[in-house]
């Protein structure tokens, strides 16, 4: 018989998760549908297309052949400046949508990028989230990345995404709600009694350097869901010198590697979750990335319950993306 189910406690969120070993079977399988996905014609973000792509905003480097450029969302999920501050049933959805486009390479990822171009990337994207940050009508920005059909991905050549919402969602609210709790119960910031936790059981972890720690959360939502932390809560990514952003390449790479090669998994989601803008300096701050390999989909379970389930306990997904990040470095 597999191992009894466990409920475990979500401390961002506020909610049970459910590790539920006798699902590996139904939730394993041939991941059907993966791989990236086609292109109906030249691809936009290619150095020789770059006539195709919508307006740029900058890149690096700035003068001569490009390594990552930022450019507006030829189609915006928001857009505009906010005439409508307030609340109101309905009001124009206004803000900035903006990809960074990783690499002049068509078939790069984050997980073969050499540390030096990982750290140009992450580098172009900290100082883009801090003037998205610093427009009064910003209340939040989203920074994701997709890769893959299952992931979400409409287009193939890598590229991370920032949205700046000029309105507040549920989940960082929630998230933020609770990390405000945390320090006005315990004089501390959720991140580190996290992260203390972590370093107490160390059957989680995956890697860590001197800044970052690589570990599979003890309560995930997702089967191999990986966060990458910093071990002192940083109040938020935009906040980071050029140091942090340099160890957080290392650390970030080996979580792709491990993570895609303990999974098996080919398609997968980076989503940075942060705080709002306008609390980015509080010390109940911090921000954390999280790395989601896609396979089965969401099913009634989790629809019902707005939670997750996860078929591999986190502490053998750490062993086997330890094993994975360990081959990736023969």
């Amino acid at each position: 018989m597999s191992a009894a189910p466990e409920y475990r406690f979500h401390r961002p969120l506020g909610c049970w998760v459910l590790v539920a070993p006798g699902r590996a079977a139904v939730m394993s399988g041939h991941d059907t549908l993966a791989g990236l996905p086609e292109l109906k014609g030249p691809c936009p973000f290619c150095p020789e297309n770059i006539a195709l792509s919508s307006n740029e905003i900058r890149r690096a480097p700035s003068e001569g052949a490009w390594s990552v450029r930022i450019v507006e969302n030829k189609y915006p999920i928001v857009h505009g400046d906010d005439p409508s501050p307030g609340f109101a049933p309905s009001i124009p959805g206004a803000g900035k949508h903006e990809l960074l486009i990783e690499t002049p390479v068509h078939d790069g990822d984050l997980a073969t990028y050499s540390d030096a171009h990982r750290t140009t990337v992450l580098g172009a994207l900290r100082d883009r989230h801090a003037e998205l940050a610093s427009i009064p009508s910003i209340e939040w920005v989203a920074i994701f990345r997709n890769k893959g059909l299952k992931s979400g991905s409409s287009q193939p050549h890598p590229h991370m995404q920032l949205v700046g919402s000029s309105v507040g969602f549920a989940d960082p609210a929630t998230r933020w709600q609770r990390a405000l709790a945390h320090h006005a119960e315990r004089g501390e910031n959720m991140l580190d009694s996290l992260v203390a936790d972590e370093l107490g059981d160390p059957s989680r972890i995956v890697y860590e350097n001197g800044d970052w720690l690589v570990v599979a959360p003890f309560a995930p939502m997702r089967t191999f869901e990986t966060w990458v932390v910093p071990k002192r809560a940083r109040g938020c990514f935009s906040a980071m010198d050029d140091s942090l952003v340099a160890s957080l390449s290392m650390a970030l790479g080996v979580a792709t590697r491990a993570m895609l090669g303990g999974s098996g998994r080919t398609d997968y989601n980076v989503v940075f979750r942060l705080p709002p803008t306008k609390a980015r300096r509080h010390p109940a701050a911090y921000f954390l990335v999280e790395l989601i390999p896609r396979g089965t989909s969401l099913a009634g379970f989790e629809l019902a319950s707005g939670s997750g389930v996860v078929a591999i306990s986190p502490e053998r997904s750490a062993d086997q993306m330890r094993s994975a990040a360990s081959a990736s470095r023969v």
